[in-house]
């Protein structure tokens, strides 16, 4: 079965072009990345001054991608004109927007969202469990302070999930993917963001108060010493800070993946189970490239200490 690909690119004045065909895309929605990615590349059969605001891609009438434009380029080689489109989706603006430092007291996903900068586009699930406090630093950003909620409430990390929709706790329509026309497997390892030792401040400022280390590291050969500032989400316990930081340097540090033709329409933290190589694994990045008639998706599992532990 074929799959049916389309792309709206919408104007400044609201008005829109979709394309079903002479285009070339390539998608990523990733754990770890508060936004989904889109590339796209096709061409121009309109005129040359036209100024996009949104990009949305559909695969079998299922909105994947809707956001807004990060560049344009308009390229003329001979007679052939052609536009180069990169977008993120709305929510890689919660990254962009910085929270006034400090203490926030009695805090939930639903006023974080509601309370600060109305941000279009943008959904959550509704969840109104409350933080007793988070803590932002200089320069912290409104995501900055959704991974110290998601962190403080359920020990683990935030992600985005169906069309710029950001969640802390697990699907519960969560559903298992099995692809059949499969091209091929891998494993991934990936220890570049792997830390061996943190130290952290005291309250007082002295270094080297609060210590951990990593076993894989160590076994591993990875000598990557961090020295940091005292971490204020967790003064009570500042050992739980030093977890979360250690976790988040292993991200991603084991990958599985099957990549096969077409799309079955998975989503971060649905499932994947693919004979012997992935049983009902979790799914950690899910990539699909293409044209306007064929795609190819290449579906990846984690293996860290968020993500299939």
């Amino acid at each position: 079965m074929s799959d049916s690909i389309r792309l709206t690119l919408t104007l400044n004045d609201g008005t829109g072009h979709i394309l079903k065909g002479g285009f070339n895309f390539r998608f990523v929605k990733e754990r770890y990345t508060p936004y989904t990615h889109l590339h796209i590349h096709f061409n121009n059969h309109y005129s040359s001054d036209i100024e996009y605001k949104y990009v949305s891609l559909y695969i079998n009438n299922k909105l994947i991608h809707f956001g807004h434009i990060d560049t344009s380029e308009y390229i003329i080689e001979g007679n052939t004109k052609t536009y180069d489109i990169y977008s993120k989706g709305f929510t890689s603006l919660l990254a962009q927007n910085q929270m006034t430092p400090g203490l926030v007291a009695d805090i939930s996903l639903n006023s974080l969202v509601n309370d600060y900068y109305d941000i279009p586009e943008i959904t959550y699930e509704s969840n109104g469990v409350t933080a007793n406090y988070i803590f932002c630093k200089d320069g912290s950003t409104m995501w900055n302070a959704i991974e110290n909620l998601t962190q403080k409430l359920y020990d683990t990390y935030p992600y985005i999930r169906g069309t710029n929709c950001v969640r802390m706790s697990a699907p519960a329509d969560a559903v298992t993917v099995s692809p059949t026309r499969v091209a091929s497997l891998g494993k991934y390892n990936d220890y570049r963001k792997v830390v061996s030792h943190y130290h952290m401040q005291d309250i007082e400022g002295n270094y080297g108060v609060y210590n951990s280390t990593n076993s894989l590291a160590d076994d591993c050969g990875i000598v990557r010493h961090k020295e940091i500032a005292l971490d204020k989400q967790h003064l009570d316990d500042p050992s739980i800070s030093l977890g979360h930081k250690m976790k988040y340097c292993m991200r991603g540090y084991i990958t599985k993946y099957v990549e096969y033709y077409g799309y079955l329409g998975e989503d971060l933290c649905d499932f994947i189970t693919y004979s012997d190589w992935l049983q009902n694994a979790e799914i950690g990045k899910i990539e699909i490239s293409g044209n306007g008639e064929y795609i190819k998706t290449r579906t990846s599992a984690y293996f860290d200490k968020y993500c299939n532990t």
